[in-house]
């Protein structure tokens, strides 16, 4: 018998786990490649040789090949029959004759008596070749097929008792986990009865059981069940509050070892602790424990209960069943009330209805009778007056007609409100279902109907609201005037007295009707619309593509939402005079609260203008304020100051913002109620916002290149660029925010959306179209900017057609510069940043240091030499330096001293590490311009001015010059401005 080939490839999973990559422990939804399936199955084979495959996996499965699928016999099918062609070399040697075997063992045993073993008579022969694995450069595919071909192979070659071992040993392992699993969703029921029987007996007991329960089970006790309190004799003893009993109890569940005296158990192999059987499944502590805990509650009701008489026990069940009664007959009248409610209602609808058709009968006789007595009539004064008659019967019978018309509308109107609510009540259903391929295929169906229900109802709101402002009362007309006074028309002008107030509150009604319908419709239209939203959002994904794609249904249904923004338009329209009156009636009604509201409105307003009128003044004081404050921190003061430049740079549309939230929030109470004013809202709040934005990101802009330094003459190209991009960026949100106000987030959003980012290209084309002279400026005249292979290449395409993506690249890479080079500038001016940087500089000096001291052509100086370079020692007397020190920069000192004399508005810098002569410098320069002043003064003004009106210590504008000597203060230069100043 051949033995196994050393598994080369084993999963390195534990006993019981799946092994990486194994189908249950993927993603919900996701399919795997075919290589990953290939990969996976070929794991699993060895991870059977190995006795750690999952229980779960299924070996039927595992080891069967469809000969017609491409997963593993594809092409020719070479690995199969390669794997066929070892597997039967592997077979034929493993089943020769046992004669042969012990021959070749005989001539072997001869040859090891002789002292002499030949190369050829060895007793055991190498087992069959292996298949190779796949080249490293292969496809996956091809990997995966080959790992497959060797894990079968690692499997077959084994001899067949072994391999009938491995599958019952598997089988065992599922089966035990099989039962297992049982066991514990068993024992987690169990624990979930007993809780609720435990809660249902004390509610029995305290007289709140749900009626709807019945309380016969709970009141059964099986003693012959085990798991029941008289199978348990701990239980038992726990609930009768005896104690423990035994020994056991006070050592407690110890396990149990080996005997004493008896043998010690051997260590068993790998394999035998493998294959060994699992045993019965404990729950863990925090289930027992649970379970303990329901148990004895339980047990405590039920001790509970019988702690009772048994009348008290009898009366419990007989007020338990008068609840149920009680409650039953309430339901069956409250449902009997909403039945004759609604049968009363449709009744009386039906009763007006016929009373209204009976009057219009009626009429219609009376009318018929006017004409045959006008038709008979001898004069013409009382055919007329007939004819008069007949006229005004038949505006009865009209009137008659349009109040049952009227009432058959409310009908509809209601009967259209439930077909509105049922289709929100099934689909609120479908949507509470647990996401699924069912779900969806169901979600699917439905949304055909709900999208046809909301055509009907938008067709029932457009006719609604075309009645609105049309009255369909016929008029009474003008009143009969030349007969004769002899003639009696006191029944016709009671008749028509009657027709007119008949007239008036028929328009009254009509105008309650239709508006009442065109709410109601809306309503409806709103419903509706919500609910094909909620199964669009539950349904499958090729329902979603297809309606909000770009496809043949996705252009009707934004055609839909198109004729549904238009209703809604016409419905506000509609309504602006009924808003109006609305608020009249409100004002009427509380005119102490309108009168509050109004002195709010006035009261912001007043506030507002006064803020325009001085806020340029005050943000200036205030910011000048903090730049000269002493006290406090400096950074908190120069945080402050620059916080305000910001404020002054975009505070206009901030203003209006807060406004318009003001009057938003305290005047018009939020507005949620009010279509319009929300509408009127959000677009004002994306107009502002967007505008402020705009300013801000503007002010950052400036204020680095005021700070840093930046280019020149691109304030005016910057903020033309951000409108741009601000203003394409508030239309299209507010376009978005507008869409999901009125229809939702359906194919109107979607398709906007998408058409942003078409809309992105043109506008980035027109940037670049902006900004190319003036990044191609910067790439080649600016010093900063580095010669690398990007600045080249951009230099030499400034033209032609290649120049805008010279241009593109340039505008990425100065804005990739700007970006980190505003990080840097932020970076350094962390208190954090300067210490790391600070530490870094005395490590590299104290290593320099170190390495000096090694140095032995280094030596120190003397402490003359020392104190002369000094960067802490001062100049007290500046013409004290001798004459070399004098003659050091002596011509730049003139030369500033003249330019300070003769320009104006001039700064001059001096530029040195510590300890260079800046502070030197600087004091020779104010002696001089001192001397020069003094000079001045001792010679008088007259002498030293000459023809141009200056003198040597008079500047040629301001007269004599004063010299002031500044600290230069921390905070950075606008506090050194605010100083000068």
């Amino acid at each position: 018998m051949l033995a196994g080939p050393p598994v080369q490839d084993q999963a390195t999973t534990e006993p019981g786990q799946t092994p990486a990559g194994d189908p249950k422990v993927d993603e919900p939804g996701a399919k795997p490649s075919l290589a990953e399936q290939l990969s996976r199955r070929a794991r699993n084979v060895e991870a059977l040789i190995a006795g750690t495959l999952d229980p779960a996996v299924d070996l039927d499965t595992l080891f069967t090949i469809d000969l017609v699928s491409p997963a593993f016999a594809a092409g020719d099918g070479g690995e199969l029959l390669a794997l066929l062609r070892e597997l039967s070399a592997a077979r034929t040697r493993a089943d020769r004759p046992v004669e042969e075997e012990q021959g070749k063992a005989g001539k072997a045993g001869k040859a090891g008596k002789g002292g002499k073993t030949g190369k050829g008579d060895e007793v055991d022969e190498a087992p069959p070749f292996e298949p190779a694995p796949a080249p490293e450069d292969a496809d996956p595919l091809t990997k995966a097929r080959a790992e497959l071909t060797r894990a079968y192979w690692h499997f077959l070659i084994l001899p067949a008792p072994r391999r009938v071992e491995l599958e019952q040993a598997h089988q065992k392992r599922a089966t035990a986990a099989r039962e297992r699993s049982e066991a514990e969703a068993a024992a987690r029921a169990r624990l979930q009865r007993l809780r609720t029987q435990a809660r249902e007996l004390g509610e029995l007991i305290d007289g709140t059981l749900d009626p709807d329960i019945d309380p016969t089970p709970l009141l059964r006790l099986d003693l012959a069940d085990v798991d029941e309190l008289v199978g348990d004799e701990r239980r038992l003893r726990a609930a009768l509050g005896l104690g423990a009993a035994g020994p056991e109890a006070e050592t407690g569940d110890q396990p149990k070892g080996p005997e004493s005296g008896g043998d010690e158990q051997t260590p068993t192999s790998d394999t035998e602790e493998r294959d060994a059987e699992p045993g019965p499944w404990v729950p863990d502590e925090a289930l027992a424990a649970d379970l303990k805990v329901a148990t004895a509650a339980l047990d405590g009701q039920r001790l509970r209960l019988l702690a009772l008489s048994p009348a008290q026990r009898k009366q419990l069940l007989t007020d338990h069943a008068a609840r149920k009664t009680a409650a039953k007959q309430a339901q069956e009248d409250a449902a009997a009330d909403l039945l004759a409610a609604e049968a009363q209602l449709n009744q009386a609808a039906q009763s007006q209805i016929s009373e209204a058709e009976d009057a219009a009968a009626k009429a219609a006789q009376a009318r018929q009778k006017a004409l045959q007595a006008a038709a008979q009539a001898r004069t013409e004064a009382i055919r007329r007056l007939a004819e008069e008659q007949a006229r005004l019967l038949g505006v009865q019978e009209s009137h008659a007609l349009l109040r049952a018309s009227l009432t058959r509308r409310k009908q509809e109107v209601r009967d259209a409100a439930e077909v509105a609510l049922g289709w929100e009540r099934e689909v609120g259903r479908v949507a509470a279902e647990l996401p699924s391929a069912e779900r969806q295929a169901e979600a699917d169906a439905l949304y055909e109907q709900v999208r046809d229900a909301l055509g009907d109802a938008r067709g029932r709101l457009r006719d609604t609201l075309d009645a609105v402002g049309h009255s369909a009362v016929e008029p009474v007309g003008e009143p009969l005037t030349g007969l004769p006074e002899d003639i009696d028309q006191s029944e016709i002008m009671a008749l028509r007295s009657e027709l007119e107030a008949s007239a008036a509150e028929l328009r009254t009604l009509e105008s309650e009707v239709v508006w009442s319908a065109a709410k109601s419709g809306r309503d409806d239209i709103v419903r509706l619309n919500r609910a094909r939203l909620s199964l669009l959002e539950v349904g499958s994904a090729e329902l979603r593509h297809r309606i909000t794609g770009f496809g043949k249904d996705g252009v009707e249904q934004v055609r839909r939402e198109f004729d549904q923004i238009g209703l809604e338009l016409r419905f506000r329209v509609k309504s602006l005079p009924g808003l109006g009156q609305t608020l009249m009636d409100e004002l009427e009604a509380s005119p102490v609260q309108a009168f509050f509201a109004f002195l709010q409105l006035g009261f912001l307003l007043l506030v507002f203008r006064y803020w325009r009128r001085r806020a340029e003044a005050l943000l200036s004081k205030a910011r000048d304020g903090f730049r000269t404050r002493k006290q406090g921190n400096a950074r908190v003061n120069a945080a402050f100051a620059g916080g305000l430049w910001y404020l002054g740079r975009i505070r206009k549309p901030l203003e209006w913002l807060l406004l318009f939230a003001a009057i938003y929030s305290l005047v018009f109470g939020g507005g949620e109620d009010v279509l319009e004013i929300e509408v009127l809202w959000l677009t004002s709040l994306w107009v502002l916002v967007g505008s402020t934005v705009i300013l801000l990101v503007d002010a950052i802009a400036a204020r680095d290149n005021l700070v840093y330094g930046g280019a020149a003459g691109t304030a005016e190209l910057r903020i033309r660029s951000l409108r741009l991009v601000g203003l394409t960026v508030v239309f299209t949100g507010l376009i978005l925010s507008l869409t999901e106000q009125t229809v939702g987030r359906g194919a109107i959003h979607h398709w906007v959306g998408t058409l942003m980012w078409f809309a992105a290209a043109p506008i980035l084309l027109v940037l670049i179209h902006w900004w190319r002279g003036h990044a191609f400026a910067r790439i080649r005249d600016s010093e900063d900017i580095p010669d690398n292979v990007v600045t080249r290449w951009i230099r030499s395409h400034t033209a032609g057609v290649s120049s805008f993506p010279a241009a593109a690249l340039s505008g990425a890479y100065l804005f990739g510069r700007g970006v980190a080079r505003w990080l840097l500038h932020r970076a350094t001016a962390l208190e954090t940043t300067r210490r790391v940087l600070a530490w870094m500089f005395r490590r590299e000096v104290a290593r320099q240091a170190s390495a000096l001291q090694n140095d032995d052509e280094a030596s120190p100086i003397t402490g003359r030499v020392y104190q002369l370079f000094d960067p802490n020692r001062s100049l007290e007397d500046p013409q004290d330096i001798g004459p070399v020190m004098a003659a050091v920069a002596s011509e730049t000192i003139a030369q500033i001293a003249a330019l300070k004399v003769n320009q104006r508005g001039t700064i001059s810098a001096i530029i040195g590490e510590r300890g260079s002569g800046k502070s030197t410098v600087l004091q020779r320069l104010a002696a001089d311009l001192e001397r020069r002043g003094s000079a001045l003064d001792e010679a008088g003004a007259d002498e030293e001015q000459d023809e141009d009106g200056g003198g040597e210590g008079h500047h040629v504008e301001y007269g004599k010059l004063t010299v002031r000597r500044l600290q230069c203060p921390p905070g950075g230069f606008e506090l050194l401005l605010a100083q000068l100043a």
